[in-house]
């Protein structure tokens, strides 16, 4: 689902409600403060980590600065 979210999205051009409820899928709850994002909570159905390559390998290495 993640992997072809775009083209989801794209499916659902001029239909609000419908790219509300794709939003829904994946996201619970998004916090705002005035127009700023302040924090989203992930529909607990999805793991996400933003930034990596779905075709990549799976490992993640921290560096401590």
């Amino acid at each position: 689902m993640l992997e072809n979210f775009s083209g989801y999205w794209e499916d659902l051009a001029g239909d609000k409600n419908g790219r509300h409820e794709l939003v829904k899928l994946i996201v619970e709850r998004v916090y705002m403060d005035e127009d700023a994002l302040l924090k989203m909570t992930r529909n607990p159905n999805y793991h996400l980590v933003l930034g990596h390559n779905a075709k990549g390998p799976t490992d993640l290495r921290w560096t401590h600065h």
